[in-house]
């Protein structure tokens, strides 16, 4: 399941995509993680200035929490804030944030962390079509998503126009070729939440994992 799984989404990036083009996949990694109950394949972006960063720093701390991560995204990337601006509790939480996301004294703190991948592509690979679609509905508020059918079946009327509707493709992949059936929506990002970093967090954890 994970080497098909890799070797789906590795496909689906191809230069010669349909996908590729429209959901900008080209250049993508691609890793097979676990997130949300089930196996998927994703394709992400690294930064490489913050994957550089955290790389120099040492960063290998504690996954941080959503209240940590609605604090940074309020502050301004690289540009000092003074402390008293900030109330206790926050100054306590910065305090306590992983090894150089923050640079922080009595006057000061400038934040230097940001979201170290950005994911554009989730495949969930399933047996039961209706499942994968639960599945990969998961992955909506975070990147472009498809199901993975070894073949069709017997309902494809039915499955090719619920996964139109939610804006999920639907692929079968045989033989190490890929065939889109139904192309996943492009996602589009209407605001940035914790959440979306946690996500970025959580891939980037399990993809850098030893």
């Amino acid at each position: 399941m994970t080497t098909a799984l890799a070797a789906a989404v590795r496909a689906a990036t191809g230069t010669d995509g349909a996908s590729a083009a429209a959901l900008d996949l080209w250049g993508t990694n691609v890793a097979v993680v676990r997130m949300f109950g089930s196996m998927a394949g994703v394709a992400y972006l690294e930064d490489s200035d913050e994957t550089r960063r955290r790389s120099c720093d040492g960063c290998r701390g504690a996954m941080p929490s959503l209240a940590l991560l609605d604090l940074l995204m309020n502050l301004p990337v690289g540009q000092a804030v003074a402390c008293n601006e900030l109330t206790a509790g926050q100054r306590k939480m910065l305090r306590a944030a992983p090894s150089g996301a923050v640079e922080f004294d009595h006057e000061r703190v400038i934040r230097r962390a940001v979201a170290p991948v950005s994911a554009r592509l989730a495949l969930v690979a399933a047996k039961d079509w209706k499942v994968g679609l639960e599945r990969a509905g998961r992955f909506a508020p975070f990147c472009a998503r498809a199901v993975l059918l070894s073949s069709m079946p017997a309902d494809q009327d039915d499955l090719l126009m619920r996964a139109s509707f939610y804006g999920t493709g639907v692929c079968v992949f045989t033989k190490g070729k890929l065939t889109m059936l139904v192309e996943p929506q492009p996602y589009v990002r209407r605001r940035h939440t914790p959440a979306q970093w946690r996500f970025a967090e959580e891939l980037y954890a399990q993809v850098t994992a030893p």
